[in-house]
């Protein structure tokens, strides 16, 4: 069960696709694992990982539980991995499974930021 978003040409020709972002839905352990294919020249990759206050206990909405930030070298697929802190892992423990959202901003070294929202399950390794 891999969530991903395709990168599809916009407008006509010249211009660059969106990058696109492969993340499974389903992961095991306390890292998050992913990879970002940006479409030319290098970019500046940002993730951040967020839980919902319930799940830790919170007085905050969302709680941003880990964050990694990577340079691409240019055109091609980036991975990442991101380590939750240690209120993430305590819930993952109790609970035996957390939702998060991870929200990746791709900015290329020439032009706008590129947003996207993906959902993940983590679950306890055996």
């Amino acid at each position: 069960n891999v969530r991903s978003t395709r990168s599809r040409p916009i407008g006509t020709g010249g211009e660059l696709s969106p990058p696109g972002v492969r993340v499974p839905g389903r992961q095991r352990g306390v890292v998050v694992r992913g990879s970002v294919t940006t479409p030319g020249g290098p970019s500046r990759i940002a993730v951040t990982a967020l839980v919902a206050k319930r799940a830790l206990a919170s007085r905050a909405k969302l709680v941003k539980v880990g964050s990694v930030s990577k340079r691409s070298t240019g055109t091609g697929r980036t991975s990442f991995a991101l380590r939750v802190n240690r209120a993430a892992r305590r819930a993952l423990h109790r609970r035996h499974r957390l939702a998060m959202t991870l929200r990746i901003v791709v900015t290329p070294s020439a032009g706008s930021p590129v947003k996207k929202t993906v959902r993940v399950a983590l679950a306890e390794k055996p």
